[in-house]
């Protein structure tokens, strides 16, 4: 891999894909526009390919071939056959895009639906006796190496056990929520309330920490870049704002029912002139129209 590209390092051209890449991700903020379908095309793109890719590696290469073909890279002494079983199964899969051959994906689908549910049921219930586990706690616990009470974990305790309840109480529909249930009940809400304010307050706050770490990267890392190669930064600005030309006239001519693609590549190339002539067309041709 060549260390130089046109000039400058690969660092400081990923630095630089990377800056109008978030440009262009952040223009949506404005409106749609052709600089950000292209960063999301490439962003989704590049984002399957890679998947693929490891995907193939991890399962195709390292689980099916180096096993059945390769056995000493996987510190054995002869092919291990078995490996054959879920690889026919995995093929089965695929023809689940074929009407004639399309019954025989069942079989698979249904091996993958039956661990899944006999994995994930255990696992539900145990995670769900581990958080009524909180609830049986003691009220107060008494802290054996310092011979005290911990009252403040006993508040938290609780307002945990009360939360509960309270939450259960809002959830029983068999009987009509009055009197004590229904006091019960609406306290439930607000403690929903609360659990879900928290959870979207967290959400929030980890897309805020990806905006702080993108204004990083564009404040400390390309920022300095720029302002030591000035005519690169002078360059990008143009070439964007002759693909912003070219998008918009592609756009109106199509709107005006003018060749769009003949538009847009003027546009490309001579960029100011063809958009001052553009405005003067569109301009007589709204005029001469009644």
């Amino acid at each position: 891999m060549p260390e130089h590209i046109l000039g400058l390092s690969t660092e400081a051209v990923g630095i630089w894909l990377g800056a109008l890449l978030t440009l262009a991700i952040y223009s949506f903020l404005y409106k749609d526009n052709p600089a950000y379908k292209l960063a999301e095309h490439l962003f989704v793109g590049i984002s399957a390919g890679y998947s693929v890719g490891i995907a193939y590696q991890q399962v195709v290469i390292d689980l099916i071939v180096k096993p059945l073909f390769r056995p000493a890279a996987v510190s054995e002494l002869r092919p291990d056959y078995l490996v054959l079983i879920p690889t026919v199964l995995g093929v089965l899969m695929f023809l689940r895009f074929s009407r004639r051959y399309g019954w025989l994906a069942r079989w698979p689908i249904c091996l993958v639906m039956g661990y899944g549910a006999g994995a994930g049921i255990p696992a539900a219930v145990q995670n769900m006796l581990e958080h009524t586990r909180y609830t049986m706690l003691p009220l107060v616990p008494y802290n054996t190496e310092t011979q005290t009470y911990e009252w403040a974990a006993g508040v938290s305790g609780f307002i945990m056990v009360v939360a509960v309840v309270a939450t259960l109480c809002y959830f029983y529909f068999s009987k009509e929520h009055k009197g004590a249930l229904g006091t019960a009940g609406r306290a439930g809400i607000y403690f929903l309330m609360i659990a879900f304010g928290a959870g979207f307050g967290n959400t929030v706050m980890a897309r805020i920490s990806l905006l702080i770490g993108r204004m990083q990267f564009m404040f400390y890392d390309w920022w300095p870049l720029a302002r030591a190669q000035p005519v690169i930064l002078v360059a990008a600005v143009t070439w964007a704002a002759c693909i912003g030309v070219a998008a918009f006239l592609y756009r109106d001519a199509k709107r005006h029912g003018k060749s769009p693609w003949l538009w847009a590549l003027l546009g490309l190339v001579f960029t100011i002139p063809v958009l001052v002539l553009w405005l003067i067309v569109r301009g007589r041709k709204e005029r001469d129209e009644p």
